[in-house]
């Protein structure tokens, strides 16, 4: 790369109106990139100004989706849009995919695809769609012309998510829904193959089963509009659209999971317990329900009841690090602090990033006059996790007991700043201040 071409495209740069010259990005990289003997590969120059842009810049995606019905058998055609609305989508988040790669690897993240594509579904927001049909022959293609916005901020603020339980929750959700989606996908496919063949007798069995696939296929669809309106702390919304998801598959026991997740941060615990209640009935092998059925036992004190939720839930999943964290809690909670200190440390054998497990670990060791150890923990969970408010109000009890009056302050500032309204945290903060204060005056 000479200067010639450098001086040309800042002319150029300087020409352009703002979207002109955002396409142009990706020559002045290349023009570095060659000056500087890079050896950038076309597709990381192309995706690289997403990670020089502004934090709060906005990009806009078009994508493409289709679905192609006929050949004698009859479809509802609203789920065909939904399905060629899918795929678009689909085709949508691919496409942010390699944003989210590139912020990630800008801030030396080492994402799995999964956890890439979860954020991708997370960030992407729908701003206008359009399906059309065309008769071709027999058949009809739907066609699904969608326009989606991403801001890049974000993705900045899902890398730096202070949960990251919830985060690795949301990737496995994310990946049961995919699959399902997929698995319908293909078992529709199977059936319209052998509809082809099929007598008249065994042609009315399969046109039962498309409908019944069409009906599991909108519940998923809807189960994950709700999914993403829980994660977006939109609970109205999340309960209407996996209420709809019930109504047509009520054995569908992830959104009975999704509907008690909405509940209980609605307040709503008797209706929260409900739902669990119902995705375990339906599926006695989903561990995370029984974990979440557990939590809910355990806010309204409960404690046997939750350690029973909790067993069950490490009878079906005995790697499941949430459910010992969640077990360890149970056992503080009651007031048993060395087995809740065992099943803490359990949990960070199998993840040692568990920034919950560390402050049960904190919490243990202060109650039992550690502070030292309890410092030590504290300050490992609020490196995982910075806005974790408990961890900070751990923090700084363990530093007052030592007499690490300023320490004691700042980390019981952090527990205000990230929880304002919780009354403890503030008189801890105000104590804190006057203990200051008079030794100051010594």
């Amino acid at each position: 790369m000479n200067l010639k071409k450098f001086f040309v495209a800042l002319i150029v740069w300087l020409s352009c109106s703002t979207v002109a010259a955002e396409s142009l990005e990706a020559i002045f990289i290349e023009v570095v990139s060659e000056m500087s003997d890079g050896l950038l590969k076309l597709d990381e120059i192309r995706t690289r100004p997403t990670i020089v842009a502004s934090a709060e810049k906005n990009f806009l995606i078009e994508a493409d989706g289709y679905y192609v019905t006929g050949d004698g058998l009859d479809e509802n055609p609203h789920v065909a849009e939904e399905r060629a609305r899918a795929d678009a989508r689909r085709y949508a988040s691919e496409q942010i995919n390699i944003y989210v790669k590139s912020v990630s690897e800008s801030l030396n993240g080492n994402l799995t695809r999964d956890e890439i594509h979860t954020i991708s579904v997370s960030v992407l927001q729908v701003l206008n769609e359009s399906i059309s049909v065309e008769v071709v022959g027999g058949t009809k293609q739907y066609h699904c012309r969608i326009k989606v916005s991403l801001n890049e901020a974000g993705i900045f603020a899902q890398l730096d998510s202070a949960d990251k339980d919830k985060f690795h929750e949301r990737v496995r959700r994310t990946i049961e829904i995919e699959r399902e989606s997929a698995r319908l996908d293909s078992e529709l496919a199977a059936l319209k193959e052998k509809f082809k063949h099929a007598s008249n007798v065994e042609r009315q069995e399969i046109r039962d089963e498309v409908k019944r696939n069409e009906e599991k296929f909108s519940a998923v669809q809807l189960n994950k509009v709700g999914y993403i309106a829980n994660y977006r702390q939109d609970f109205d919304a999340a309960i209407e659209n996996c209420y709809k998801a019930v109504e047509l598959n009520p054995n569908y026991a992830a959104a009975w999971n999704n509907l008690g997740y909405a509940y209980r941060y609605k307040g709503r615990l008797d209706k929260a317990i409900e739902c669990y209640k119902r995705a375990i009935e339906f599926d006695p092998t989903d561990a995370t329900a029984q974990v979440n059925l557990g939590n809910l036992h355990a806010e309204l004190k409960n404690f046997d009841a939750a350690t029973n939720c909790y067993l069950a839930a490490l009878e079906i999943a005995p790697d499941y690090a949430n459910a010992w964290n969640s077990l360890g809690y149970s056992c503080l909670n009651a007031g048993d602090f060395d087995k809740g200190i065992e099943y803490c440390r359990k949990a960070l054998e199998l993840d040692k990033h568990n920034a919950a497990a560390w402050n049960g670990l904190g919490y243990a060791y202060n109650r039992k006059k550690k502070f030292y150890k309890a410092i030590e923990c504290c300050r490992k969970a609020v490196s995982l996790n910075k806005s974790y408010a408990n961890a900070w109000n751990n923090l700084g009890y363990a530093c007052s007991k030592v007499s690490r009056y300023e320490d004691s302050f700042d980390a019981y500032a952090k527990a205000v700043k990230f929880s304002p309204n919780v009354k403890l945290y503030r008189d801890n903060l105000a104590i804190a201040q006057e203990r200051i204060s008079g030794v100051k005056s010594l």
